[in-house]
């Protein structure tokens, strides 16, 4: 008898580590259209809005020069890198809508990237704006509101400009 209760015990604990030992991981997200909007699931790899867990990744695409939109909406990351290390250029066009960044957003990390606010709402942790050597990242706020918990502009030999 005390060996049954001593398997149920061991069994019930079992089961408790497979439903509550897991945990949600943060995924790498990375944008895959040239000229679209945030909220739209199938712009992203892999398919899905980017959650509050994720890190992501904006950079051109298809050899074109690419926009990514921020609309109406409500979005949120982990992280957020706006880089082009091609000829191409990247945009992050914010109209309106509410983005929240967790910890890190960098705009240029080892390319080119800009980042335009002209209405919303942007909540960052860290902001750097030109990350590495021979980087260039921009911030341009026309109207909205933008919290920043810090704020770097030209790190490590980047050039970083904010508008």
């Amino acid at each position: 008898m005390i060996k049954k209760f001593s398997l149920a015990i061991l069994a019930f604990s079992l089961a408790l580590t497979g439903l509550f030992g897991q945990t949600t991981q943060a995924a790498t997200v990375t944008w895959k259209s040239t000229d679209s909007f945030w909220n739209i699931g199938s712009n992203w790899f892999p398919v899905g809005v980017p959650g509050l867990l994720d890190d992501v990744i904006v950079s051109p695409q298809g050899g074109v020069d690419t926009y990514l939109r921020f609309d109406g909406s409500t979005g949120s990351a982990n992280s957020l890198v706006i880089n082009s290390d091609t000829v191409n250029t990247i945009g992050f066009l914010q109209t309106s809508g509410s983005l929240t960044i967790a910890t890190d957003q960098i705009v240029g990390s080892t390319g080119t990237g800009s980042y335009m606010l002209s209405g919303g709402s942007h909540a960052i942790g860290t902001l750097t704006l030109g990350q590495e050597l021979g980087s260039n990242g921009s911030y341009n706020l026309s109207e909205g509101s933008l919290s920043v918990g810090q704020e770097f502009v030209g790190t490590n030999g980047g050039t970083g400009t904010f508008t």
